[in-house]
């Protein structure tokens, strides 16, 4: 079933196949893809610049040249919560394109363990979660205080579409889990 979420594709938009790899540790959980300078030129795009992930899903990602090591790899280097959005696989490829994204004006995020969020816990993660790039039904995987992890939805970013959090304008939503997945 195709992605509810995918760009429509034209001739003009550039695509890029890519092997899909680890994230380095200090990008894990940043929402951010590496990859080699060059690649980043194929797609026309610059350091900051959003891309569409494609795998067997889409996610969308914040774009960064890879470090001088990983260069003439061809890889695209994503952590484990991106890679899951995306329907992706370490060693496997997957299908990057460009995808404006703009600065969201207010998104809600559900907890997916149905757990409540407390005031300072979504405080917290408006801060954990400034700048990285979603889409409805993404998830968050977010260090709360005493080092539990919550997963965390995207249920609803405004304006619709993909977007960047701002940290002041996140909400907790409904704490039910949501009926389907994308």
């Amino acid at each position: 079933m195709p992605d509810s979420n995918a760009a429509p594709s034209s001739p003009s938009t550039p695509t890029l196949d890519l092997v899909a790899a680890e994230a380095r540790a200090e990008d894990v959980g940043r929402g951010i893809l590496r990859v080699d300078p060059a690649a980043m030129q194929a797609l026309g795009l610059r350091s900051g610049d959003t891309v569409e992930i494609r795998g067997s899903r889409t996610a969308i990602a914040r774009l960064l040249p890879n470090l001088p090591a990983d260069r003439g790899r061809q890889q695209a280097r994503m952590d484990g919560m991106t890679r899951a959005n995306a329907g992706a696989t370490v060693g496997r490829p997957v299908t990057l394109q460009p995808q404006p994204c703009n600065a969201a004006t207010s998104i809600t995020l559900r907890s997916d363990g149905g757990r409540r969020l407390a005031a300072s816990d979504v405080d917290y993660i408006a801060r954990c979660v400034d700048g990285v790039p979603v889409r409805v039904g993404d998830r968050l995987g977010i260090v709360l205080f005493g080092g539990r992890t919550e997963e965390l939805v995207v249920a609803r970013p405004e304006p619709a579409g993909a977007g960047r959090d701002q940290p002041a304008n996140l909400h907790a939503g409904p704490s039910a889990r949501p009926a389907a997945a994308r």
